[in-house]
């Protein structure tokens, strides 16, 4: 209600793949394989079901199963042992999702991140991804929450190339939202060679192909967990893990991903300024993870608890954890800390974006400019912008077209160039 009051809708991160084995159905089930619950999760007397599905947690565990003494029968989870899955095959499981679901919706949340979303159904036959029986149950779930509030929004988590991931769109009838999560790497791609082209690229409909009408990417430069190395080929692969995997300790799945904050991978308040104004210069919907606007650092002491707790050295704990406010709020109060620097300037850019539809709906071009020039044109109901970006750490330069009527935002610009890693947004 709260949130509410100022204007703020709030979307819960809600886990349907798997539940916790403290979970009072996975208790009931170990308790009684006759009850109701034993039928929510997948059993095997040998554990060497679903061989096609793939370890998701490579360098972390060696098996999707996991051995319940207490009856005698192995289970199947995606992820970690203490998560175990869900059948979806049960109808009854189906019905106590859904009925979840309402009751948060009763409760006053507007939306769902849909974690995990490719796995709900599981097919020995397959590699359990992308099944579809799972995008039946997405389009279940959308139709009983669009009946009972239909401003619900269903945000899909499918780390997955965009041709697959459009699929979670359906014809309108599945997610409202999903996850860029190819586009994520090729923003530190261009980066880190200085180069617009892996961006342009990525965002080529041949990539990313169009989306229902009311349908969004949701873009993002971290999120909550690891810059994934999934979506990208081997040769950029190892460009990036070279580029920005800067301690051993960051390394997550064996070279899959590098978990690290904004600040510690990008190594200064301008260069994460910069990432932030490409962000929010692209078409979609962009996502700010929670402490990157005022720089924080990774949290050493986190990771540190929870792989003493669970037994797991889980790289992604370096990003997760609470924040110090004390210390964000005494660095916000100085002006001269980079902090306030990163959040002022990313504050004006967030109100410039609300107030200019074009950032988020508009027709995207690139612009073919010099090396290390990203270029950008926005069109929407008749009004054009151009964004210019450079990519570059050490030179300053000139730019292609005569500036902008109106400059909305600017960092570094001269009177007809951009310093390292400066940016403008302009419009007329």
């Amino acid at each position: 209600n709260e949130a509410h009051k100022r204007n703020i809708r709030v979307i819960f991160d809600i886990a349907l793949n798997h539940v916790s084995i403290d979970h009072p159905w996975f208790q009931k089930a170990l308790e009684d394989p006759s009850s109701p619950e034993y039928d929510y999760f997948h059993w095997s007397d040998t554990g060497k079901e679903h061989k096609k599905a793939r370890i998701i947690f490579k360098g972390m565990l060696d098996s999707n199963w996991e051995y319940a003494p207490q009856v005698g029968k192995y289970y199947f989870h995606r992820f970690y042992p203490h998560q175990p899955d869900l059948n979806y095959s049960n109808p009854l499981l189906l019905a106590e999702i859904i009925r979840s679901l309402l009751y948060w919706i009763d409760e006053g949340v507007d939306g769902f991140r849909v974690d995990a979303a490719p796995y709900f159904w599981k097919d020995d036959a397959t590699h359990s991804e992308n099944h579809p029986h799972t995008h039946t149950i997405i389009k279940i779930l959308r139709a009983v929450t669009e009946l009972v509030k239909p401003s619900t929004l269903l945000l899909a988590e499918a780390c997955q190339p965009p041709t697959q991931v459009v699929d979670y769109f359906g014809q309108g009838d599945e997610c409202h939202g999903a996850y860029h999560f190819p586009l994520m790497p090729q923003i530190f791609l261009a980066l880190t060679k200085e180069d617009p082209g892996p961006i342009a690229n990525v965002l080529e409909k041949a990539i990313t192909p169009a989306i229902p009408a009311g349908a969004q990417w949701f873009t993002f430069l971290r999120c909550h967990d690891e810059l994934t190395l999934e979506m990208v080929s081997p040769e950029e692969r190892e460009t990036l893990y070279k580029a920005y995997c800067k301690e051993p300790q960051w390394d997550f799945r064996q070279g899959e991903g590098i978990s690290s904050r904004l600040i510690d991978l990008l190594g200064s308040p301008e260069r994460a300024l910069l990432a932030h104004a490409i962000l929010l210069g692209l078409s979609g919907t962009p996502v700010i993870y929670y402490g990157d606007e005022v720089l924080v650092p990774n949290n050493r002491e986190f990771n540190q608890e929870w792989s003493a707790r669970t037994g797991y050295t889980d790289s992604r704990n370096l990003v997760r954890g609470p924040l110090n406010w004390k210390h964000i709020h005494a660095a916000l109060a100085d002006p001269k800390s980079s902090q306030a620097w990163h959040y002022d300037h990313l504050s004006r850019l967030i109100h410039i974006r609300s107030e200019h539809l074009a950032f988020g709906q508009g027709s995207q071009e690139f612009l073919t400019g010099k090396p290390s020039l990203l270029g950008i044109r926005k069109t929407f109901q008749g009004k054009c912008y151009v964004l210019w970006y450079n990519l570059s750490q050490e030179k300053e330069l000139d730019l292609p077209l005569p500036l902008p009527a109106v400059i909305l935002a600017q960092v570094g610009l001269g009177k007809s160039t951009l310093k390292p890693n400066g940016f403008l947004w302009g419009t007329g």
